[in-house]
């Protein structure tokens, strides 16, 4: 779950958390997307919920609806992605059997 964590707040994510909220652009600046990464970093914190396998984002804002905003996209950006890898790993799978 720690390696699910560290995905969760690793740059992919919070990059394209970054893009989702508008914070950034595709024609930003390198310069631009590191600042809005670290930004978010500092507002991102991931707990595990007891003995199960369920990760609670918690998101630190000074407006509790932009808190909210936040943990939510992070949250669909990571489920997406990890859609994606399986999906990609899937096919590999396959088409290493075939």
């Amino acid at each position: 779950m720690e390696s699910e964590s560290q995905l969760i707040t690793g740059y992919p994510v919070l990059k394209k958390t970054a893009l989702r909220l508008g914070i950034i652009t595709p024609e930003s600046s390198d310069q631009e997307v590191n600042a809005a990464v670290q930004g978010l970093e500092s507002k991102i914190k991931t707990e595990k919920i007891g003995s199960t396998n369920i990760i609670k984002i918690i998101a630190k804002t000074k407006r509790a609806q932009e808190a909210v905003e936040l943990a939510n996209a992070v949250a669909k950006v990571y489920i997406e992605e990890n859609l994606l890898s399986k999906t990609l790993q899937a096919r590999s799978a396959r088409q290493f059997i075939e």
